[in-house]
């Protein structure tokens, strides 16, 4: 099941996680970061201003800071028995538990998004299947008030978030 709880930040393993230089379109002209997860089997791309904070001691999930108070958690995990909806299910739920709104929710069997809003703070998720029973989530948080500033990287991230190495 994919849980939040689950994210102990720690020390990185060698050869666990991937951080490549990259540069980006024309629509936004600061630097992106590559990021991705070797044994989750996926990349995606960081934004501009958001710099590695921890990774988790599996390798499997790292934490970055933005500005703001803004936050963004990547994580690789198992999902077993085809249960990849239901455990996006208990996520949003864990997540209505601890007092975020759900104001939007979009599940498939292959990939799943929803965001809430919390004490003038946005949640959004975005989960992909990647590899067999592996799936790659991100979690980012960031002030209401900055909601059409971060639009467009959401949006960037959420195409940038592939599956890769399976």
């Amino acid at each position: 099941m994919l849980k939040y709880t689950n994210l102990q930040i720690a020390a990185g393993v060698a050869g666990t996680a991937m951080i490549l230089a990259s540069s980006t379109g024309p629509s936004l002209a600061q630097e992106w970061t590559a990021f991705g997860i070797r044994k989750a089997g996926f990349t995606f791309d960081v934004p501009p201003g958001f710099a590695l904070d921890h990774i988790a001691e599996d390798g499997q999930a790292a934490t970055f800071l933005g500005p703001q108070e803004a936050s963004l958690v990547v994580r690789g995990d198992h999902v077993s028995g085809g249960k990849f909806k239901q455990n996006v299910e208990a996520l949003m739920a864990d997540d209505e538990g601890h007092g975020w709104k759900v104001t939007y929710r979009r599940l498939t069997d292959s990939w799943a998004s929803y965001s809430g809003v919390k004490d003038g703070m946005i949640r959004y998720v975005r989960a992909i299947v990647t590899c067999d029973d592996r799936v790659a989530v991100f979690v980012m948080d960031y002030r209401q008030s900055e909601k059409l500033g971060y639009d467009p990287v959401v949006l960037r991230m959420v195409k940038s978030l592939d599956p890769e190495g399976c």
